[in-house]
C-alpha cells in the first residue's frame, strides 16, 4: 500500500511537467552524421534481460576502487570490472529509483517503497529507514550521517550507524515540479542544494537550519507551465566558487564561504553546469550545449543542432565534451569550438543519464533497458 501511494504522487509529479518547452518534439538527427572522430564501443553488459520503462530512474554507473558498482530499477545491483566483467550480481526484492552511493566500508540504496537501505560490500543489509518519499538522486555517505533529499522537498540527515533521522528540512513546495531533484553537496559544515520552488538553499550540516537562501528563479506567466521553476541542477564546487542554475531562472556563481552571490548570468536549465579546462559548459532548456567564460560569463559558442533532444549534463572528456540524449545516443563535442564531432547510438531504448568518466581515456553509459557499456575515442590524427 505504501509503494502504491509514493508510485501515485509520482504520477501526478510526471503528468504536471507534460507540457511546454519539457515536452516539445525533439529534432532529428541527419541522416549524415559527422564522423570526425571513431566512438567506438569497447564491451557492453546487461544487468536485466527485463526491460522497464521507468522515466523518473536515473540509475547511473559508480566507479569505485572495488569495480563499477551499478543497478537497475528492477533491483539487479552488481560490481564489474573495468573490463567489464562481473565480479558479483545480487538481486533485491524492491526496485531501485536512484545512483547508489558508495565508499571503501559501505553502500545505499534508495529503493522504490520509500527506503534508504544500508548495506556492506558482503551483500548484508546492515539497516533500512522508511522516509516513505523516493529519491532520484544518490545519497551522500558522510562519516557519521547520510544526507538525502526527496522528490517531496525534503533534505534529511541520518545517522550512518542506524539510519536514525537527525534532521529535516523541508520548504514550501509548488504543485508543479519538473520530475527529479538536485543532489545535495556538502561545503565545510553546510548542506547546499537547490529546491523545486527554485531557491538554493545552504543548511546546517549539524541540524538542518538554514544559514542562507537565494531564489534563483521567478515563477512569471499566467498558466501552470509558465509559471513553472525548479533548482533540479545540483551544484558544483570549482575551486573557491559555487555554481547554480534553475529552471526559468538565472546561473549564479557564489563564494564557497560565505555564500554570497558573486556574479550572475541569465541560464534556463536543468542540468548542472560543468567546469572545463578552458571554459564552463552548460546545456539550456532547450538542449543548447553552452561554452561559458569563466571570467565574465559571456557565451563563448553555443551548439544547437540538438534542440528538445533532452540532452545530459555534460561530461569533459579529453580534450572534447560528451553528452547523451534521451533516444539513447552519445554526442561526441570539441570542447574549444562546439563543433559536433561524433555521435554513437548505445541504446535503443533510450538514456535517461549522463556518461561517466573511467578514468582518462573511457567513458560508462547506462541506458534504460539496463545496459551498461564502455566507449572509448580517437581523432584521425591521433596515434593508436
Amino acid at each position: 500500500m505504501r509503494n502504491a501511494l509514493i508510485l501515485a504522487a509520482l504520477v501526478s509529479v510526471l503528468t504536471a511537467c507534460a507540457g511546454g518547452s519539457l515536452r516539445e518534439a525533439p529534432a532529428p538527427l541527419p541522416e549524415e552524421r559527422p564522423q570526425l572522430a571513431d566512438l567506438r564501443i569497447d564491451w557492453w553488459q546487461m544487468l536485466e534481460e527485463r526491460y522497464t520503462e521507468m522515466p523518473f530512474s536515473r540509475i547511473a554507473p559508480l566507479v569505485t576502487e572495488r569495480g563499477i558498482l551499478t543497478a537497475s530499477p528492477l533491483g539487479e545491483v552488481a560490481l564489474l570490472s573495468e573490463s567489464g566483467r562481473f565480479i558479483w550480481r545480487r538481486q533485491l526484492a524492491e526496485q531501485i529509483t536512484a545512483p547508489l552511493a558508495a565508499d571503501e566500508r559501505q553502500m545505499v540504496i534508495m529503493t522504490g517503497n520509500g527506503d534508504v537501505k544500508l548495506f556492506d560490500w558482503n551483500g548484508r543489509e546492515l539497516w533500512s529507514s522508511a522516509i516513505s518519499a523516493l529519491a532520484t538522486e544518490a545519497p551522500l555517505l558522510l562519516e557519521d550521517r547520510l544526507i538525502v533529499q526527496t522528490m517531496d522537498g525534503r533534505v534529511m540527515a541520518l545517522e550512518r550507524n542506524t539510519g536514525r533521522p537527525l534532521w529535516v528540512y523541508q520548504d514550501a513546495e509548488p504543485e508543479l515540479t519538473i520530475t527529479g531533484t538536485a543532489r545535495p553537496l556538502v561545503v565545510d559544515d553546510l548542506v547546499v542544494t537547490g529546491l523545486a520552488n527554485g531557491k538554493l538553499v545552504g543548511l546546517s550540516l549539524a541540524d538542518g537550519s538554514p544559514a542562507w537562501e537565494y531564489r534563483i528563479a521567478r515563477a512569471q506567466g499566467k498558466t501552470d507551465v509558465s509559471r513553472l521553476v525548479d533548482v533540479d541542477a545540483s551544484v558544483t564546487r570549482v575551486g573557491d566558487y559555487l555554481l547554480a542554475a534553475g529552471y526559468q531562472g538565472d546561473m549564479l556563481v557564489l563564494d564557497a564561504a560565505s555564500g554570497q552571490v558573486l556574479a550572475s548570468q541569465p541560464l534556463s536549465t536543468y542540468r548542472a553546469v560543468v567546469p572545463g579546462q578552458d571554459y564552463w559548459y552548460a546545456v539550456n532548456d532547450q538542449s543548447h550545449v553552452v561554452a561559458l567564460d569563466p571570467r565574465s560569463l559571456a557565451v563563448v559558442w553555443t551548439q544547437d543542432q540538438f534542440t528538445y533532444r533532452r540532452l545530459s549534463q555534460v561530461l569533459p572528456w579529453k580534450d572534447a565534451l560528451a553528452v547523451s540524449d534521451a533516444d539513447g545516443y552519445v554526442h561526441l563535442l570539441d570542447a574549444q569550438t562546439g563543433e559536433w564531432l561524433a555521435t554513437r547510438q548505445v541504446d535503443w531504448t533510450g538514456a535517461h543519464t549522463a556518461p561517466v568518466a573511467l578514468g582518462d581515456d573511457y567513458i560508462l553509459q547506462q541506458g534504460n533497458s539496463s545496459r551498461i557499456k564502455r566507449l572509448s575515442f580517437r581523432r584521425p590524427n591521433e596515434a593508436r
